[in-house]
């Protein structure tokens, strides 16, 4: 309530332009500290561990100079918004200003830490951080703020009324075309960064060949005539997934037999929902601006970008099914029916996971499709915006959809080979598929006690907050789809299943996006109403939810995103994956410009060839896709029974392969143990030692062993 609403002499100008301007001061400092103190640590994706090397309170400093600036000028900018907002409202501070107060608490506690008390530097900061900027944001636009809102007030004077009339025929005139221009940039930018991050880190030895290298030699093996989809002689294909849409990828090794294909395919796949999520916000009923925001806020969501390394496990082939399944949302929002199912299977094919989403989807738009109805036939709910989507088939059509993909994945779960493999791997919540289903019934310690655990909530936060909750409570129904998947994780006592860091996460992000563009559209409806009478460029320019959701994404990518401006959260994975006499190792002995990335890559250059045959540790197989028979340390090991029956009677498993290509210090994707173990089972078989250098031995099959 203003002053004169309640009676009170309204303030001079010049008090209230000092007041306001000493308001977006403190409001400025307290955003931007807050978010550059913890900008400054490093938040570790697995396992949610928080490193700070900085000084508490002040170590900030410590950040670049660029990222500081562009800090304090977001927090100036969003202070202002939230100062002008309330100014227009006639009150001092807003329900955004309120929000932004909140993230005083972090200096707060880094000043209570320097004064001695013991308060630990957790994940829940960032989190926080996350949240109270999106809500912030949400408030300015759920105010009335916006470039809508500006325009208006500017031309409600004389002067200024001149001056708004030329936004408003600069945007009619720029609308068609500057979101959909700006999209595509940023996908293109989005997609240029990530295959370069996927380039450097295979060139440091940093890419493992599980899960990168074992799908593409699947590939390669599939084009060079090995075997359909194989990966070694003594596994079936799909034997830990089920994904023979691989085999469409076989083409494209012919033509480029490089595993930057893989790096390049993941960039690609990443990026190319942006498109798709403009799409659908536009089919949906969003203004261009907004879908806009919505197709950025898909970039900057932290989840995406950390997909991209997969924790150094890089390329997995559910990424192909990430831009199918947002475009067979999009064409069914087009009334494309045809293209929508064909690339909903499509999509299927990449693995037996995009099927259990598929089918929760369809279950949850076959209730908001039957709602909808109800509603209808009752006299009112026929016209919600949210449901836009579920209105496309009838609830009887989504149920179909959703038996037909549950009978379709019970029936390859039958009769693939894979379940065995993964139903061991959910051993905490039970014997069968079944059981794991209705683990939360069957095993409630085991299931209540995984999905409630810290790193369970922190998972679950990490995931929905950068959406802002202000956008997916009010597309709740589709939330819903998200239950059973995301339940099926928090529950899996498997550390990599809550973290956003792993492919995992996948199949979640349709379901997300789709909840957070229902609930942008249900939020809309009625702001939509009271503005229908204004110009239409003036009812077009208000970016509403999805603005809320670019800045939550955007702050939350600082913290724990994979972006170039994102504080490192993979230190842990780097230092585990190259182990010195002294234990772990800060820097990365095969980094280029060392002695032993040269080694290394004349070695790659001598062994990786059509006729050879390999076992090498896993960083080091992922440069070696060419070869004709390959496996890893650790996967040898696993197979050792099969290698030795192959190899002969009284013989070594090792006999199997031409070279031995291992590095002692990398402990990432496998034990030192299995790597002495693997030495000195070649060494047994008269093997000879190559190279013995930094932690580097190739042996090589001596002459007269024909293996």
């Amino acid at each position: 309530m203003s002053r004169e609403q309640r009676g009170q002499v309204p303030l001079p100008p010049d008090t209230r332009r000092r007041r306001d301007a000493m308001t977006v001061f403190v409001l400025t400092v307290g955003w931007f500290w807050a978010v550059a103190l913890v900008a400054a640590r490093e938040h570790q994706i697995v396992l949610h561990d928080v490193l700070a090397s900085a000084p508490a309170l002040w170590g900030f400093l410590a950040l670049p100079a660029w990222k500081l600036l562009t800090m304090l000028l977001a927090g100036g900018v969003f202070a202002a918004a939230c100062v002008d907002t309330a100014r227009r409202r006639g009150r001092w501070l807003g329900t955004a200003g309120r929000w932004l107060m909140l993230a005083y608490s972090v200096p707060l506690l880094d000043a209570l830490r320097v004064l001695g008390v013991v308060i630990e530097y957790t994940f829940w900061e960032p989190l926080l951080l996350t949240g109270i900027s999106g809500a912030a944001m949400a408030a300015l636009t759920r105010d009335g703020t916006g470039v809508g809102a500006f325009w208006s007030s500017r031309s409600s004077s004389g002067t200024g009324a001149v001056a708004g009339r030329k936004p408003v025929r600069l945007a009619a005139n720029v609308a068609p075309w500057t979101p959909w221009a700006i999209t595509g940039l940023l996908t293109v930018a989005a997609g240029g960064w990530w295959y370069l991050e996927g380039c450097r880190a295979y060139d440091e030895f940093m890419l493992g060949y599980h899960d990168f290298g074992h799908f593409a030699y699947r590939v390669a093996s599939t084009w060079e005539g090995r075997g359909f989809l194989l990966e070694t002689p003594s596994l079936p294909a799909f034997w830990d997934h089920f994904n023979p849409g691989l085999a469409l990828l076989a083409p494209l090794w012919g033509l480029w037999p490089d595993a930057r294909l893989f790096l390049l395919l993941q960039a690609v796949c990443l990026a190319l929902p942006a498109l798709g999520v403009f799409c659908i916000a536009q089919a949906w009923g969003v203004r261009p601006a907004g879908a806009a925001m919505w197709a950025a806020a898909y970039l900057a969501f932290p989840a995406v970008g950390q997909l991209n390394l997969n924790y150094s496990y890089g390329w997995h082939p559910i990424s192909l099914a990430l831009p199918l399944m947002f475009a067979a949302v999009a064409a069914l929002l087009a009334g494309r029916w045809g293209w929508a199912a064909g690339l909903a299977v499509l999509a299927c094919s990449f693995e037996e996971a995009v099927i259990v989403a598929w089918a929760c989807l369809a279950a949850a738009l076959g209730l908001q499709a039957w709602w909808s109805e109800r509603g209808g036939r009752l006299g009112h709910g026929l016209d919600a915006p949210e449901a836009a989507l579920a209105r496309r088939l009838p609830a009887w059509a989504w149920l179909a959809i959703w038996a037909t993909c549950t009978v379709a994945f019970v029936l390859i779960a039958r009769y693939a080979a894979f379940t065995q493999y993964q139903t061991e791997r959910f051993a905490n919540l039970g014997d069968s598929g079944i059981e794991i289903a209705l683990s939360p019934l069957l095993r409630p310690k085991a299931f209540w006690g995984q999905t409630l655990s810290l790193g369970s909530m922190l998972f679950l936060c990490s995931l929905l907050l950068p959406l802002t909750p202000a956008a997916l409570l009010p597309g709740r129904l589709i939330l819903l789809a998200a239950v059973f998947p995301l339940g099926l994780l928090m529950g899996w006592d498997h550390p990599p299943a809550k973290s956003i860091a792993f492919q995992y996460v996948t199949t979640l992000l349709p379901i997300l996006f789709l909840s957070a563009v229902a609930g942008d559209r249900r939020l809309a409806a009625p702001r939509e109403a009271v503005v229908a009478g204004r110009p239409k460029a003036l009812r077009e320019s208000n970016p509403a939810a999805g603005l809320a959701a670019l800045v939550s994404c955007l702050v939350a990518s600082t913290f724990f995103g994979a972006l170039p401006w994102s504080s490192p959260t993979l230190a842990v994975m780097r230092a585990r994956t190259y182990q010195g006499t002294d234990g772990p190792s800060e820097q990365n002995p095969r980094r280029p410009g060392t002695a032993s990335h040269r080694e290394l890559n004349e070695i790659v250059a001598r062994v990786n060839s059509k006729q050879a045959s390999a076992i090498a540790s896993g960083r080091i197989a992922a440069h070696l896709l060419n070869v004709r028979r390959l496996e890893t340390v650790e996967q040898a090991i696993v197979r050792w029974d099969a290698l030795c029956a192959e190899a002969g009677a009284g013989r070594s498993g090792a006999e199997v392969f031409d070279w031995i290509v291992v590095d002692t210090c990398e402990c990432f994707q496998q034990s030192l143990e299995k790597t002495e173990f693997i030495l000195a089972e070649a060494r047994r078989a008269g093997y000879q030692e190559q190279v013995a250098r930094e932690g580097l031995v190739v042996l090589a099959r001596p002459p007269g062993n024909g293996g």
